[in-house]
């Protein structure tokens, strides 16, 4: 095989390995994050029952207000299913974590004990994540 074969073989190895590169990570998210960057953060949502069982919901933001099928369609049952959540955040990422809601009809928008807060905040700390909480 000529020279110029051998050239031309590894030039088209290297883009074909180049593009298939970009086509498993179209939006080079970085490797251990398994979310795509959210423009406008995420919002979490947490509600105890009348049973004293707590729930979360991680649910992209949007401008608009959610439903309470939309969260609840996507209900954590434990407090580590939802830590299991934001660790596949990518850093960078912001949460906005509200409690007092009365914009929901029939869930009871609230947020746990300060000690529960300090935990996903100590966690989102260590991730890079920025959370804001408000009452």
């Amino acid at each position: 095989m000529s020279l110029k074969g051998i050239i031309f073989i590894l030039t088209f190895s290297l883009v074909l390995t180049n593009c298939q590169n970009q086509t498993n990570n179209p939006l080079n998210i970085p490797s251990g994050s398994t979310s795509q960057h959210s423009m406008k953060g995420y919002e979490l949502y947490s509600w105890r029952l009348n049973n004293g069982s707590w729930y979360y919901a991680l649910l992209v933001g949007t401008n608009r207000v959610k439903i309470y099928q939309e969260i609840v369609a996507e209900q954590l049952n434990s407090l580590d299913a939802l830590k299991g959540k934001i660790n596949s955040l990518s850093k960078g990422e912001v949460i906005n974590w509200n409690g007092l809601s009365d914009q929901i009809r029939d869930l009871p928008i609230l947020l746990p004990e300060k000690s529960v807060q300090d935990e996903i905040r100590k966690l989102c700390e260590q991730k890079g994540i920025e959370i804001a909480i408000s009452p």
